[in-house]
């Protein structure tokens, strides 16, 4: 799953951050 967000992170990189977030709250 991890490198699904790495992927994702490296394609979005504008959305990083506001991703990131999100995923805390998932985790």
């Amino acid at each position: 799953m991890a490198s699904m967000i790495w992927m994702f992170i490296d394609d979005n990189d504008d959305d990083f951050k506001t991703y990131q977030r999100e995923f805390r709250r998932m985790e």
